[in-house]
C-alpha cells in the first residue's frame, strides 16, 4: 500500500461513527485504516462468495476452486475495496504472480496429457504381452502330429489375459 495513505483501504469495515470521527478530525486516519484480524476474517467470510476457507473439512475440500488468478483478483477486490485492491493486484502482476498462475495451468494440462499417454502405453503393453504369449512357439507335440501350447505357456497366457 502507498506510504501516504489518506483514505481507508477498507471503507466498508469502517463504521459510520469512525468515518464521522475522521471527517471531524477527532481521530486520525492511520488509527482506523487497518482492521483487526477479527474484522478482516469477518470480511472474508461475508464478502467472498462460496464456501469460506475457514470452514474447510475433509468432506468439502474438493468443492473449493483453486489455482486461478481470477480467484486472487476476486478475493483481493472483495476484501480490500477498489483502490487498495487495484494497487495490490498491480504489484502482484509486476512480481510475476499472474504469469506464475498461467504457467501452473499449463503444467497441469501437460501433466494430464502425460497421464493419458502413459495409460495408452500401458494398454498397448498389455496387448503386446497377450499377443506375444499367444504366438509363442513353446508347443507340445501330441499323438497324431498335432501340437498344443505347453501347460506352462497356457498358465502364462491365462494370467496375462486376466491383467
Amino acid at each position: 500500500l502507498p506510504k501516504t495513505l489518506t483514505t481507508n483501504p477498507y471503507p466498508s469495515l469502517m463504521s459510520s461513527e469512525q468515518a464521522a470521527q475522521v471527517a471531524d478530525g477527532r481521530a486520525g486516519v492511520d488509527s482506523l485504516c487497518y482492521p483487526s484480524p477479527e474484522e478482516l476474517a469477518e470480511a472474508v467470510v461475508t464478502r467472498i462468495p462460496g464456501l469460506s476457507v475457514l470452514e474447510v473439512s475433509p468432506d468439502n475440500i474438493l468443492d473449493y476452486c483453486c489455482g486461478s488468478w481470477t480467484l486472487i483478483q476476486r478475493d483481493v477486490s472483495a476484501v480490500l475495496g477498489p483502490e487498495a485492491s487495484q494497487h495490490v493486484l498491480s504489484e502482484l502482476t509486476k512480481l510475476g504472480i499472474q504469469e506464475a498462475f498461467r504457467v501452473r495451468e499449463e503444467l497441469v494440462n501437460y501433466k494430464k496429457v502425460l497421464l493419458h499417454v502413459h495409460q495408452q502405453g500401458l494398454a498397448v503393453e498389455r496387448s503386446l504381452c497377450q499377443l506375444a504369449s499367444f504366438f509363442h512357439e513353446e508347443r507340445v507335440v501330441c499323438e497324431g502330429g498335432f501340437s498344443k501350447p505347453s501347460e506352462r505357456r497356457g498358465r502364462i497366457a491365462d494370467a496375462l489375459m486376466q491383467c
